[in-house]
């Protein structure tokens, strides 16, 4: 059993030997240390229910017999077991009633197990009540605004709420701070609120490309660090980061003079495996 392997023999039995309220001490001490599955351990692995309420001692008493008989070598004494006392038992009752404490003890040591696992599923189940596996934001801007979507301009497309980091999104404004064009001539510019109302399903821009990608990395990152319930599935796509990672390596980032054609887009979030 698990205690078994940090104390050794020796200091369980020096344990038996204590009084009940610093077993009881000792008891909740290791509660920190190896929590309450411990603690069933504990009482299952090391009798200690009975350590603490001990069984009533039935042992037969002995005690010198009357006659003594001496040799030459040692005095030698004999006893003579007493008779059962009128409130004793025989030891077949003992023995019975032996096992029946060690089948009373390994029921409420499962018994409490299973509360708690069984606590623990009904916690998990409320904390999360039927999290649908998706959310998406349709295939229209029409739609994505019914659905109640977002525009998340660091991949320039509609996000559900549930997975809108507003905080990080805040970080950056790439609508404002740049400008974008109609066509990949750069002579038709877009004004920043068709952008935020996802008129138009091309934009073309520079020094994009590069902050998009390092913007869905530390996304990820953040969502992973929160734990958080879903993820959209541009932060989640695996060849998309590939992509990302070998234009970065390979061309080492963007210039001024790198064009960016930009495709509106319509994601949607994805339940995470913890949740």
């Amino acid at each position: 059993m698990i205690l078994t392997t940090i104390l050794p023999k020796d200091i369980w039995s020096t344990f038996d030997l204590l009084p009940n309220p610093l077993k009881w001490d000792i008891f909740k001490g290791y509660q920190d240390h190896l929590g309450t599955v411990g603690l069933i351990a504990f009482c299952c692995s090391h009798n200690f229910v009975s350590s603490i309420f001990p069984a009533p001692n039935t042992s037969n008493k002995i005690h010198p017999a009357k006659e003594q008989t001496t040799t030459m070598d040692s005095k030698r004494v004999r006893y003579d077991q007493l008779p059962l006392e009128e409130n004793s038992s025989p030891p077949e009752t003992r023995k019975t009633t032996s096992i029946t404490r060690r089948l009373i003890q390994g029921f409420l040591c499962v018994a409490v197990l299973a509360s708690i696992i069984i606590g623990s599923i009904w916690a998990w189940s409320h904390k999360h009540p039927n999290l649908p596996q998706y959310i998406d934001c349709g295939s229209s801007t029409e739609e994505a605004i019914s659905k109640n979507c977002v525009m998340e301009p660091m991949i320039y497309g509609w996000i559900p709420r549930e997975c809108y980091f507003a905080d990080l999104s805040a970080q950056y404004s790439p609508f404002e701070d740049r400008e974008w064009y109609t066509d990949d001539t750069y002579t038709v510019r877009i004004p920043p609120a068709d952008l935020w109302a996802g008129k138009n399903k091309h934009a073309f821009t520079h020094m994009y490309h590069s902050t998009h990608c390092f913007f869905l990395w530390r996304k990820l990152a953040l969502g992973i660090a929160r734990r958080a319930d879903y993820l959209d599935d541009k932060s989640l796509d695996l060849e998309h980061s590939d992509h990302c990672s070998e234009v970065l390596d390979h061309y080492g980032g963007e210039t001024s003079n790198s064009t960016n054609d930009v495709y509106l887009g319509f994601h949607r979030c994805e339940r995470l495996a913890w949740v």
